[in-house]
């Protein structure tokens, strides 16, 4: 007990508890906002990145849907659709795991369901066919939102920078976090 009653103890147990305190909330923080910078790609009820994507690839598989129905119509021409490259670009963004992978497939399936969305132009498709397969197309572009995209860029940009600020960069040497990857 006679320990505890020195100063030069006291004042040793006082600052490796302040350190450590330092340490623990440093981590928490810079933790907390890795995770927010991340999960901003994701997050949020019919307004993220992630569910305008799901919502383009509904669009896309229903015009790949109507492209078929036109291609059974149409069995004994050689005049079809081809719904293969739309297809191939929807598994693509399904299965995409990292935001580029993401990104490069939201690209490709942009100009698949262009494509699509023109070869279907000037066809015989049946009125209402035709008129979905408008709507389709004009609900897929507006699910590209940019302004989402922004935002989600901004914030990301502005963790990354606040990892090379002190003194979260010192932290960040013992933590090691990994930026946040851009959609782009």
């Amino acid at each position: 007990m006679k320990l505890l009653r020195k100063k030069a103890f006291a004042i040793s147990a006082m600052a490796i508890m302040i350190i450590a305190g330092i340490m623990y909330g440093s981590y928490f923080s810079i933790s907390r906002a890795h995770h927010g910078a991340e999960q901003a790609f994701y997050q949020g009820e019919y307004y993220s990145i992630q569910d305008d994507l799901n919502r383009r690839m509904e669009y896309a598989q229903d015009m790949v849907y109507i492209a078929k129905q036109y291609n059974k119509q149409q069995a004994d021409t050689h005049q079809q659709a081809d719904v293969e490259p739309t297809q191939a670009a929807i598994d693509r963004l399904r299965h995409a795991k990292t935001l580029s992978e993401k990104y490069d497939a939201d690209l490709d399936l942009e100009n698949a369901m262009t494509d699509l969305y023109i070869s279907l132009q000037g066809t015989n498709l049946k009125d209402s066919n035709e008129r979905d397969a408008k709507s389709l197309y004009e609900s897929f572009q507006l699910y590209k939102d940019n302004y989402l995209i922004e935002e989600y860029n901004n914030g990301a940009v502005a963790f990354n920078n606040q990892l090379e600020e002190f003194p979260t960069n010192l932290f960040n040497a013992i933590y090691h976090f990994d930026k946040v990857e851009l959609y782009q």
